[in-house]
């Protein structure tokens, strides 16, 4: 063909205004604005190489192909008419009305609407977006399998997780994240701090929104971790067996004996519902076995227990909590040089309790029946007197956010005594009963202790 020219074949068309077409073996070549043109699925290409007998249209270079709401590109492009199978090489690209997928290789059924990928793959889809070695998706289910290095994003969320292999369903985003590397999760809080989720599998998926708490989306993210979760965020700390996270409320339901920390306190509890407001703490809930220890210097505790603790945090440290049932304490005396007078130890079914700086404990309101014990200081022995439950142990507390990629099966031995605390004087087992009474007011001013041992 030295002019333009149109071929018909089966039930299409080729054009172009160079090449030549073999009669005898149905075979041609097709340059020079070369196009194919079939039920509304268009191609062009630089070169296009036809088949009659395969039924096969190869396009080569700057190679696009479109059909319906469908578009491809690549380096080369082989299309089969019989089954409407496409294969793409270099540069691969295809493209939806909701979503497109960047590849090295594409492999598209046309029947089954299954795309393969090969080489680094690049999925997005609305506010979401997935990255990994290979990815094999249905276009008509929605759903997909990525492995190899994977990373999937909601924009719109600011959450991120990277995994060996993950699960995606498009109709609510849902994305399950395992492999022999624990998964891990990042979320980019109001306040511009990371909050990261590492588990043995983690799951994320969006509800219809019930309620206006999530301001300009129609749905929220729901967010689950299993077996072995840790968290890190640089102002608190996690360990549990499992997680739960809600949108609307920004709240957390951490399972199983969780063990928070946060400064210089260690909280825990057979569940702990936490709730945040843009960056920091704002509210938790202990539920049942609640215990909270707080150490300034690792040698003597503050010790809080109970059935159930609810606790308020004021600008991400803890304010006040109120302990309901079996109310116990344990907290130190200080002078006005920060030296220690001695331990108070108290029962009563509810206290309330407010803290200072540090989370040191400044005032308690005991309001049901409360019996006391004050012992000084120097009748404390090497092992300070600790409440029932009492655990400690900093080994377990993620410190980077490394530690939160390592697998540690818990239970772990928990050292649950403080034989190895040192450097107490006047070691004589000697306790002074304290008055009972319906209620009290404890002030801990350093001032007023120091001249009443016995408040």
């Amino acid at each position: 063909f030295i002019s333009p020219s149109r071929i018909l074949i089966n039930e299409g068309e080729l054009y172009c205004e160079d090449g030549y077409y073999s009669l005898t073996d149905s075979k041609g070549v097709f340059s020079k604005n070369a196009k194919y043109d079939s039920k509304g699925r268009v191609g062009q290409a630089d070169h296009i190489y036809y088949d009659r007998s395969l039924k096969r249209i190869i396009m080569v270079g700057n190679a696009i192909f479109s059909e319906q709401d469908k578009r491809i590109k690549g380096d080369t492009i082989y299309y089969f008419e019989e089954t409407g199978n496409s294969h793409i090489i270099g540069h691969a690209f295809y493209k939806t009305a909701q979503s497109e997928l960047v590849a090295d290789e594409i492999n598209y059924n046309g029947r089954t609407k299954r795309i393969t990928t090969g080489g680094k793959t690049n999925i997005i889809d609305g506010t979401s977006r997935i990255e990994a070695d290979e990815v094999t998706y249905n276009d008509v289910t929605g759903l997909a399998h990525a492995a190899g290095q994977v990373l999937w994003q909601d924009s719109s969320r600011g959450t991120t997780i990277i995994a060996d292999q993950a699960d995606y369903r498009k109709s609510d985003q849902y994305v399950k994240a395992y492999g022999s590397t624990r998964p891990l999760l990042m979320r980019k809080m109001d306040g511009g701090d990371t909050l990261y989720i590492c588990a043995d599998t983690l799951y994320s998926y969006q509800v219809p929104k019930t309620d206006s708490a999530v301001e300009s989306l129609d749905s929220q993210r729901i967010i689950l971790a299993y077996t072995d979760v840790k968290v890190f965020k640089t102002d608190f700390q996690v360990i549990c067996d499992s997680l739960s996270y809600q949108q609307s409320d920004s709240s957390f339901r951490f399972y199983n004996s969780p063990v928070m920390w946060s400064d210089t306190t260690q909280l825990s509890a057979d569940t702990i519902v936490a709730f945040m407001r843009g960056n920091d703490l704002s509210h938790m809930v202990l539920k049942k076995n609640g215990f909270i220890i707080s150490s300034q210097d690792h040698m003597y505790y503050d010790q809080i227990k109970g059935r159930d603790l609810n606790a308020d945090f004021l600008d991400g440290r803890l304010h006040r909590v109120f302990v309901t049932g079996n109310a116990e304490s344990h907290y130190y005396v200080l002078d006005d040089e920060n030296a220690y007078i001695g331990l108070n130890t108290s029962i009563c079914s509810k206290i309330a309790v407010h803290f200072g700086t540090r989370n040191k404990i400044l005032t308690i309101d005991f309001l049901d029946n409360p019996t006391f014990k004050f012992i000084p200081i120097q009748q404390i022995t090497d092992q300070p007197p600790t409440l029932k439950g009492f655990k400690w142990d900093q080994r377990l507390r993620p410190k980077s956010l490394s530690d939160i990629r390592i697998s540690s099966q818990r239970p772990i031995k928990i050292i649950s005594d403080t034989s190895a605390i040192k450097g107490s004087a006047n070691k004589k087992k000697a306790s002074q009963p304290m008055e009972s009474g319906s209620v009290r007011k404890v002030n801990l001013s350093k001032s007023k202790l120091k001249k009443a041992k016995n408040p």
